[in-house]
């Protein structure tokens, strides 16, 4: 299988994924594990298939003792054996994985190419991080970073594809393509979603601000219905806005509300954030990283 073939599949593969969890992320919010168990064994796949069709060393193929180690964390594989042999095994294998990423480059060369394949279960630590911190909301979220950066371990290059075209496949322009994704959802989430929100609203006359860039008004009735967090909230029998969501139980805020009294309430969406990644993905794909156009603009290459 030829580089620009293999990275074909991936693209093909990951935007069909990404399609189908973002048709159930919007209607249920939230994205069945099998469909992330199935990218990554894709992914899996092809990384091997690569390190053969790169005629890799031996040592890089222990780069997928880590990636097992996290991914059986990721998809509650610890918790089910625990409950069965009563035996945690998280811990005792974190050491083992930590080992073999260090192997990785000692058994397969210290370059260019084994750091980008060692940072696939690097990635896969990033994304808790993001998880933790709540820069990604929902597991899901993480999970579909996880999948993506095994699936997309290199920059795909294929066709004339991407525009901003690395200059080199196992380059340091390679490096972050589900970071990249990420950065263009992000760009969607933070620009354009902001906007859509704030025509919306001044279509009907609420131009409240900062409320109306952040969401809309919604009766209190509907809103426990829907995929949405409360704006306003009753604090010491005041009302005050909250434009990022909290971790207090929404239902519980709208019934305060509805007993003091109102009827309507501002509130802004729980955004399907698979949707904007998929976007991500496909834009990634297209136009490639834009922080290398910045520094070829900025250096004047």
């Amino acid at each position: 299988m030829s580089s620009e073939y293999l990275d074909l599949s991936r693209a093909v593969a990951g935007i069909a994924v990404l399609a189908y969890a973002s048709a159930s992320d919007m209607r249920t919010r939230a994205v069945p594990d099998k469909v992330w168990v199935l990218l990554c064994a894709v992914g899996g796949f092809f990384l091997a298939v690569q390190l053969y069709n790169d005629s890799a060393p031996w040592g890089y193929y222990l780069v997928f003792v880590p990636i097992i180690v996290v991914l059986l964390d990721t998809f509650d594989v610890y918790d089910i054996l625990k409950e069965r042999i009563k035996v945690d095994l998280f811990y005792p294998l974190v050491p083992v994985g930590i080992i073999f990423s260090a192997l990785t480059l000692y058994f397969g060369g210290v370059n260019i190419y084994g750091i980008l394949v060692l940072m696939v279960p690097v990635m896969f630590v990033l994304a808790y991080l993001f998880y933790s911190f709540r820069i990604f909301h929902g597991g899901g979220d993480a999970k579909a970073f996880i999948a993506v950066s095994l699936l997309n371990p290199f920059y795909p290059i294929f066709a004339a594809l991407p525009l901003v075209h690395p200059s080199n496949p196992v380059g340091v322009e390679s490096f972050g393509f589900s970071i990249i994704m990420v950065f263009y959802a992000a760009l969607i989430v933070v620009l354009f979603v902001p906007l859509y929100y704030y025509s919306k609203n001044a279509r009907r006359g609420d131009k409240r601000y900062p409320n109306a860039f952040f969401g809309y008004l919604m009766k209190i009735e509907d809103a426990k219905k829907a995929f949405v967090w409360p704006m306003e909230v009753l604090r010491d029998g005041k009302v005050v806005v909250r434009l990022y969501p909290g971790d207090d139980d929404p239902k519980a805020e709208f019934d305060a509300l509805k007993a003091s009294g109102r009827n309507e309430v501002w509130v802004t969406p729980k955004v399907p954030f698979i949707v904007p990644m998929t976007a991500g993905y496909v834009l990634a794909c297209v136009l490639g990283n834009p922080l290398i156009l910045l520094f070829k603009l900025v250096l004047g290459l």
